[in-house]
Order: C-alpha cells, then structure tokens, then sequence
C-alpha cells in the first residue's frame, strides 16, 4: 500500500526476449509467477498476476523494456514498445498513461 516503507519493495518478473531486449515486469501478486528461470515464454501465456505489492493504492503492473547490453538492467535506459490488448491494433505505451486488457489509452 501506500506507505513510505513500501517505496522500494515490490514483486518483479524479469524475462530476455530472443532479440536480447530484457523485459521486466514490477508489482505482481507474491507467489502468482507461473513460470521457472529459462522456461520459454510464448505470446497468450499467463506469466503472473498484476497486485498491489510496493508503494501503490491499488492492483496495477508497470511493464518496462531495456537493452539487454547494460550490466545493471535497473540502471538502464528504456526502451520503446508495443502491446496488443484483446482489441484493436498494437500500440506504443506511453508514460503515465492508463491502459487496459482491452488496449488503447484510459486518459485519467
């Protein structure tokens, strides 16, 4: 929750995409990770549950890409991509914005 000790802590799911771009994933339910370390990931496949772990008020995930060139990968640059929700075309995320299963922007 929101809470000042909860500012750094939080769930995360680390994955290497096979062009080497590591994707990591941040604020997940504890325990909900349905995957083991060098399992392969398709598209569609449930790899965890979005929670309210670390300093938020509610149930979200944040989705960041870096390359994978960069030692500490906390440290790295983001880079640019796309998600496909359950309808309509693909789309560029962009920062601060809400998004839903559905895809397109929420504008809040």
């Amino acid at each position: 929750g929101i809470h000042v000790q909860n500012l750094f802590h939080w769930n995360s799911v680390l994955i290497r995409l096979d062009s080497g771009v590591l994707v990591e994933y941040v604020h997940i339910q504890a325990e909900s990770v349905t995957r083991s370390a060098g399992d392969r990931i398709e598209e569609g496949d449930l790899l965890c549950r979005s929670g309210d772990v670390g300093f938020c008020p509610a149930p979200h995930l944040h989705i960041q890409a870096h390359p994978a060139a960069v030692e500490d990968h906390r440290k790295a640059p983001t880079i640019p991509f796309a998600l496909r929700g359950e309808q309509g075309p693909p789309f560029v995320p962009v920062a601060g914005q809400k998004y839903s299963r559905e895809g397109g922007c929420h504008h809040h």
